[in-house]
């Protein structure tokens, strides 16, 4: 019976250490799963639109419930389900993201795949970036056509981000169709598949060569930026044999003939040409033209002038005048900015006796005879605005500070803007009237472009004030 019952444990034992080499230890088919892991770090945004129908919430990024959506997605790395991830979107557009025991990629590559309905951001990265993950909607763009392209999705951004960019645009427009348009599936839709197709083409027709610039196969309209808006353009001329280069700003540009590389052209020598006025609207292309720059204005704002930099390799353009796209390299250039102007300036009194130097209305860009447009010195009570009384121009900037101390103008709305000073200080407190040392800020519809100005000194029939104005359109900063 002893020997028996001996057997018996032993056989116990085998069967033990059987399930344990079964579920735990090594196989010889290589089965066994992983034995450490890693923590991602980094941000996830949400596209600032969404469709209700593929959230099944209102589409705006910072409502709560769009919120909660990417609070509660599903999260996939390397096709895993991570269930221990946070996601605080209390707060902002761009959240923190931690993913919690994520398998460790032998290959040291990581795709993330973050799924809130039907809206699927990516983002694919190597292990050196594992603490600095983002997962937005321009990662998204370069995810596809690093996939498409064979390519690293760092590489693509590097080196094609006004191709990034485009798609950018295509996918922002697809998140705003419905989930039965898309097929109820983003990123597998026709049209979002047509767009990386398309921008993969022109990654393959920029081709492979090293460049520290930008790279990318330019079409009539290109946003090089990145901010939504159309700033390079390209129009055929010539009988649609050749090809001239514009922007919103300037449609003259820069020259810099016999270039053997992008640097050839240096920024100061673009720069110069510019503001010595060394531009020409006569610079046209043709298929042909090899071993040149050109240089274009670009942008401005607040904060700095903008001048973009082409070094063309190659046109695509057929003797039967069909045009494909120009192969350049590109790089934008900043400096001071030319924007912001101060100054000082007298407005005269409507029907009041001559004042020298004082001007009859003004937007701090152009003087000229008062209209809904502008500002005037309308009368004593109702002060500086607008002549017939019919457009709000003025909202008051309380506590009377210095014009270097404003960095923007409240932006233009109702309720805060005013056909006056007088209004404007009536609705601040009642019975206020204009004093020296008030400061307004001032909007005008006809070009959209914001000033601040300071009461400098209020005689019988002028009004002298300080002022600052930024002629870039809708730009209240300073």
């Amino acid at each position: 019976m002893k020997i028996f019952r001996c057997s018996m444990i032993l056989l116990a034992l085998v069967a033990v250490m059987a399930l344990s080499g079964c579920f735990g230890g090594d196989s010889k088919n290589g089965s066994r799963g992983p034995t450490s892991f890693v923590t991602l770090k980094g941000s996830v945004a949400a596209p600032q639109q969404v469709e209700s129908s593929l959230l099944a919430v209102v589409s705006s990024n910072v409502d709560t419930n769009v919120r909660d959506s990417f609070r509660n997605a599903s999260v996939y790395v390397n096709g895993d389900l991570i269930s221990s991830f946070t996601i605080d979107s209390s707060t902002g557009t761009s959240w923190p993201l931690r993913l919690y025991n994520v398998p460790e990629s032998s290959s040291g590559r990581y795709a993330v795949h973050i799924a809130a309905g039907k809206v699927v951001l990516k983002s694919n990265i190597n292990d050196a970036d594992k603490e600095n993950l983002v997962v937005d909607i321009e990662t998204t763009a370069a995810a596809l056509l690093a996939e498409a392209s064979n390519k690293e999705q760092k590489q693509i951004i590097a080196s094609y981000p006004a191709i990034v960019n485009m798609l950018k645009v295509e996918l922002n427009a697809a998140l705003i169709q419905t989930a039965s348009q898309l097929g109820n599936n983003f990123i597998g839709s026709t049209v979002v598949t047509e767009a990386v197709q398309e921008y993969k083409a022109h990654i393959d027709a920029v081709g492979s060569f090293d460049s520290e610039a930008g790279l990318a196969y330019l079409q009539q309209e290109n946003d090089l930026d990145g901010d939504g808006i159309v700033d390079l353009q390209i129009v055929q001329v010539g009988g649609g044999q050749r090809l001239r280069f514009f922007t919103a700003l300037a449609t003259a540009t820069s020259l810099f003939e016999g270039a053997t590389s992008i640097d050839a052209y240096t920024d100061n020598s673009l720069l110069s040409d510019f503001s010595d006025g060394r531009v020409s609207e006569a610079n046209t292309f043709s298929a042909a033209d090899k071993d040149f720059a050109v240089g274009l204005y670009l942008s401005r704002s607040a904060s700095a002038d903008r001048y973009i930099k082409i070094f063309v390799r190659r046109i695509d353009l057929s003797t039967d005048g069909i045009f494909s796209g120009v192969v350049v390299e590109y790089r934008l250039i900043s400096t001071a900015t030319t924007a912001i102007t101060t100054g000082q300036k007298t407005l005269l009194l409507l029907n009041g006796t001559p004042v020298e130097g004082a001007v009859l209305a003004t937007d701090f860009l152009q003087d000229g005879v008062p209209t809904d447009n502008n500002l005037a010195y309308v009368s004593a009570q109702t002060g500086i605005g607008c002549y017939s009384g019919n457009q709000a121009l003025v909202a008051v900037v309380d506590g009377q500070p210095e014009l270097d101390k404003l960095s923007s103008a409240p932006r233009y709305s109702s309720g805060m803007y005013f056909t006056g000073t007088g209004a404007a200080l009536e609705d601040l407190r009642p019975g206020r009237t204009l004093e020296v040392g008030d400061v307004f800020s001032a909007w005008f519809p006809l070009t959209k472009n914001y000033a601040l100005f300071k009461i400098r000194q209020i005689d019988a029939n002028s009004i002298t004030v300080d002022f600052k104005v930024n002629s870039t359109p809708n730009e209240p900063r300073f």
